[in-house]
């Protein structure tokens, strides 16, 4: 389950810098100085592209991480189970 927290944060951080760099194709002046619009609209395409697969893999992750929140509290259900079965055998001291 770390190994997934661990890729869930990297993704975090890679979507926040494609966030910066969307952003910087939308307001900075580059493109317009040299008349590349369409050179604009293509890099902002790719970042879009990106951003949507960095989205499509948090969301398996969130999924898989899910999974193993749920797995985890049915072993610790099963657990407590035992223990509280383990305790009522156990003979009251007198």
């Amino acid at each position: 389950m770390e190994a997934l927290i661990i890729k869930l944060q990297s993704i975090n951080n890679q979507l926040t810098e494609t966030e910066h760099e969307i952003e910087a194709v939308q307001t900075l002046p580059f493109y317009s100085i040299f008349r590349q619009d369409e050179q604009k609209a293509i890099d902002l395409n790719i970042l879009l592209l990106h951003k949507r697969g960095l989205l499509s893999e948090k969301l398996a992750l969130l999924e898989n991480l899910h999974i193993q929140m749920n797995l985890l509290q049915v072993d610790i259900s099963h657990e407590m189970r035992e223990l509280s079965l383990k305790t009522n055998q156990v003979p009251l001291a007198s």
